[in-house]
Formats: C-alpha cells, sequence, structure tokens
C-alpha cells in the first residue's frame, strides 16, 4: 500500500513539475512576443505615432508640408530600385485615383533618391500624384522609414491613423488604404509576402 502512495505521489509530482514546466515555457513565449512588438513599435511607424511637419517640394517645384497639423494626406514612401515598389505601382496610382474626388485628401509620393532617379521613375511608371524626391537622414528619422513601400495615412492632428509597410498588390489592400484615408480610426498593417507562409514576416526593401 504505501508503496502503491509512493508512487503516486512520483507521478503527481512530476506531472505538476511538467504542468509548470509547460507554463513557464508558454509564458517566456508570450514575453518574447511581446518583446519583438515593442521593439518594432520602437523603429517602425505605427497608428498613432506623431509625425512633426516637414516642408519639402515636388518635383514640379510646388511646396508642400508632410504632416501639416490641420490637413490629412496619404504618403506613399518608395525607391526607385526597390521590386516591392514597382510591383505596387498599379495600387499606388489606384489608391489616387479613388481618393482624386477627396481635394482634401491629396496623395503624395516620397521616393528616397534623387530628384533625376524619381522623375524618370515617374514617367516610366506613369505614377499619377505628385512626387517628391528625398534622400535626408531627418526625414527617414523623423517617419521611421527603415523599409519601403511604406504608405501612411496622416490625420489632421499630425499623428499616424493608418501604416502599411510592404507590397501592395490586392484589392483589399486598396481598399484598406483608401478607407482609413476616409476614416479616422487609426490602423497598423503588415503587408504578407506572397512567397512566404502569412506568419512570416514580409520581405522589404531596407532604406
Amino acid at each position: 500500500m504505501k508503496s502503491v502512495l509512493r508512487e503516486t505521489a512520483v507521478w503527481v509530482l512530476l506531472g505538476a513539475i511538467t504542468a509548470s514546466w509547460v507554463y513557464l515555457v508558454q509564458q517566456n513565449r508570450a514575453l518574447e512576443d511581446r518583446n519583438r512588438m515593442l521593439a518594432r513599435r520602437a523603429i517602425e511607424p505605427h497608428a498613432g505615432l506623431f509625425v512633426p511637419s516637414y516642408p519639402v517640394t515636388t518635383l514640379t517645384g510646388i511646396p508642400v508640408t508632410l504632416g501639416a497639423v490641420g490637413h490629412r494626406q496619404v504618403l506613399v514612401f518608395f525607391r526607385t530600385t526597390c521590386p516591392y515598389c514597382r510591383a505596387s505601382t498599379q495600387a499606388f496610382n489606384a489608391i489616387a485615383e479613388r481618393l482624386a474626388p477627396h481635394s482634401q485628401i491629396p496623395v503624395y509620393g516620397v521616393a528616397m533618391d534623387s530628384a533625376p532617379a524619381a522623375r524618370a521613375y515617374a514617367a516610366e511608371h506613369g505614377l499619377r500624384f505628385p512626387i517628391i524626391a528625398q534622400q535626408s537622414p531627418r526625414l527617414v528619422g523623423l517617419y521611421r522609414i527603415s523599409s519601403v513601400p511604406l504608405i501612411l495615412v496622416v490625420n489632421e492632428q499630425g499623428r499616424l491613423a493608418y501604416a502599411r509597410l510592404g507590397l501592395l498588390q490586392s484589392a483589399t489592400a486598396v481598399d484598406s488604404v483608401v478607407t482609413a484615408a476616409q476614416d479616422t480610426l487609426p490602423v497598423t498593417r503588415r503587408a504578407p509576402n506572397p512567397a512566404a507562409p502569412q506568419a512570416r514576416r514580409p520581405r522589404l526593401d531596407p532604406y
């Protein structure tokens, strides 16, 4: 009888140890996920982030203030050498066309390149919105541009109402940008890499 009780106690103890180990593993994974999220949040643009106003000039010489308080804007950041940006140009144009009737929500393309490169790229791909050429490290830091393509919707308070990082091709993705531009709710999205499983982080062109 004592041996049975002793064996039962051992199994109960082992079960408790196993349960504790599983719990600790789960807690550790949750903590790691949270730390990764906080690390990304510290270096990537996200909904609710305040972005200072930044004066620039379009390729046609028109002065523009990015993040101007009192105005809503859609900003499309890209590089002329980025294949994911090139694959997203049709979607960029679709967004600009759908927002064209809303003059109070302008769409600006911000090329992280020289003016000649940006001008040639815009002509080659038929971009239908004003283009700004900027290679300023200050702008990169203020708007946390670590990768492209990147789409930001800045609201009237100078905060991001929407942030989308990654390839943009589907009609659903275009709808999400247009809806966010016309809405007031903050949204942050990361586009999935079509060549990888949904859970993986998309491949992006680092700035």
